[in-house]
């Protein structure tokens, strides 16, 4: 006998499936429209897994220069899916990242997340303001990141 659908079923077919590459830049916000910081071309690739509309990403990235003093938001670009674009807070997803060799210590946990329509990984630091803490200041040549995230696709 097979399970009973659940309520709000809209389809029971794997249409899709795919495995694959994703070469990241690491960017930083600042007032001149953003810096990069340089990833080590041996520690830039990432992998991911697409089932149906949910994309898994996972990678090992090093940083092996830094352009400019880093300030603001700390992302990754280049998923390989856009995320998807939606009112609802399903679109929105935290992930796993480890973090290793920062100039000075992070206060906080450290996610890496995802918004709606987005293409980017973005880094922050649990905090006490609605946005949390951005952690570019810690970040350093040398600097590892090990980052894993599940997302809803467009």
């Amino acid at each position: 006998t097979s399970p009973a659908d659940a309520s709000g079923m809209t389809a029971e077919i794997l249409d899709d499936y795919e495995e694959g590459v994703w070469t990241a830049e690491l960017t930083t916000d600042n007032d001149n429209g953003g810096k990069k910081l340089v990833v080590n071309t041996s520690f830039n690739t990432g992998y991911y897994t697409k089932v149906g509309n949910i994309c898994t990403v996972q990678g090992q990235f090093k940083i092996s220069s830094v352009v400019a003093t880093p300030g603001g938001d700390i992302y990754f670009t280049g998923l390989p899916f856009t995320s998807a674009a939606t009112s609802e807070g399903a679109a929105v997803t935290a992930g796993a990242v480890y973090i290793k060799a920062l100039s000075s210590a992070v206060v906080g946990t450290i996610v890496a997340y995802t918004g709606s329509g987005s293409t980017s990984i973005y880094l922050r630091a649990g905090g006490q303001d609605d946005n949390g803490e951005d952690i570019s200041a810690q970040v350093d040549t040398g600097t590892e990141f090990v980052v894993g995230l599940t997302y809803r696709t467009a």
